[in-house]
């Protein structure tokens, strides 16, 4: 009995809460009437799985793209001048610097772009 209990206490709270809208939105289909409820729950669920499908595409392109990208700014063999820099030429550095040397960085820069590119 406990186990059970135990199970429903380690459920996720935004798991929980989507169930409840999804629940309380299938409801309000069936007092509205069963053919306009369904058409907007399959829309629902069809934009959640192209959503789903958008970011597992970015997240696998984002992969593959990241050592590319750093093998490619590599090749331009960026050197930060010794001289003072203005404020632009300090920003251009400090990014494509970011990019070739910090992993993270270049993998959310190409997994946001891509992302968004997907959704338009």
């Amino acid at each position: 009995m406990f186990e059970g209990i135990d199970q429903f206490m380690s459920v996720n709270f935004l798991s929980l809460l989507l169930v409840i809208v999804v629940i309380v939105s299938v409801l309000q289909g069936m007092m509205k009437g069963a053919s306009g409820s369904a058409r907007h729950l399959f829309f629902f669920v069809m934009e959640g799985g192209i959503t789903v499908a958008g970011v597992l595409a970015a997240w696998k392109i984002a992969e593959w793209a990241s050592p590319q990208i750093r093998a490619l700014i590599q090749k331009w063999n960026i050197q930060i001048p010794p001289d003072p820099m203005g404020a632009f030429q300090q920003m251009y550095y400090t990014f494509i610097t970011g990019v070739r040397d910090f992993r993270l960085f270049r993998f959310a820069l190409l997994f946001i772009s891509l992302f968004l590119s997907s959704n338009s």
